[in-house]
């Protein structure tokens, strides 16, 4: 079975970095929230963080199938 790679344009790369930097801040509001922090605020902006990478990995997934 052969092994297809994607080469990601910068763009791409940026968007990638932002995922991983938005999972990053996701889990400390997360973790501020599991400690009793519950603000309803907090907890929207939880949600539409969580949002937000769903949003940027599907975006990111039809990228790479449309590449394919």
């Amino acid at each position: 079975m052969a092994t297809t790679t994607f080469a990601l344009t910068p763009q791409q790369r940026r968007l990638r970095g932002v995922v991983k930097q938005l999972v990053i801040e996701l889990a400390h509001v997360e973790a501020f929230l599991a400690q009793g922090g519950e603000d309803k605020r907090l907890i929207s902006a939880a949600q539409g963080m969580d949002g937000a990478i769903d949003a940027l990995n599907d975006y990111l997934d039809i990228l790479q199938v449309q590449a394919a």
